[in-house]
């Protein structure tokens, strides 16, 4: 089972608060083997420190802010996976993720991605809001439709294209509905 290639895409702007996690939580997946994009889209902090600490664990590559639809489009066009995950940079992903997507992939070759459940979470060093996690509906896993859910063969990449850079939300929203277009 281990032996397609995942690229695994971090889009990222000025994200050195939380890139470390996000990092962390790719490196330590089951799966293997693992490929790691961080596209830099502009950072004006010391978000490239922080990759530079992994070595060459990470393919780091900058461009001028543009956005993250063009961030992504970027790390796809040097993606040398079979595969291709998302993780947003403040995100963070259960460590069997992309083992069980590959099996859930393996199962039904007629599949060109699947999708995981998101559940949102609250960053320890915020103050805690007056409604608690448990009692609150958006901390509750749901099926997620956005890249940092997605495991997909870049053949489906092929076929829809990339993320449109022209629109400032829902790039990704638009991506999904091109998908399910395409059948």
């Amino acid at each position: 089972m281990q032996s397609a290639l995942i690229s695994c895409i971090i889009p990222a702007y000025s994200s050195e608060r939380y890139l470390r996690e996000a990092l962390d939580s790719i490196i330590g997946q089951t799966y293997c083997p693992l490929e790691i994009i961080v596209a830099d889209d502009g950072s004006t902090d010391s978000t490239a420190s922080v990759i530079a600490n992994y070595g060459h664990e990470i393919r780091y590559f900058f461009q001028s802010n543009a956005g993250t639809a063009a961030a992504c489009n970027l790390a796809l066009s040097v993606a040398r996976g079979e595969f291709i995950a998302f993780l947003a940079h403040d995100d963070l992903c259960h460590q069997e993720k992309l083992e069980r997507q590959m099996r859930c992939l393996e199962s039904g070759p007629e599949l060109a991605g699947c999708v995981t459940h998101v559940t949102n979470f609250r960053s320890p060093e915020l103050r805690k809001e007056e409604i608690p996690v448990h009692d609150d509906r958006l901390f509750v896993p749901v099926p997620g439709y956005g890249p940092q859910t997605l495991l997909a063969s870049r053949a489906l990449f092929h076929t829809v294209g990339g993320f449109n850079t022209t629109l400032k939300h829902a790039d990704s929203t638009e991506w999904f509905l091109h998908v399910r277009e395409r059948g």
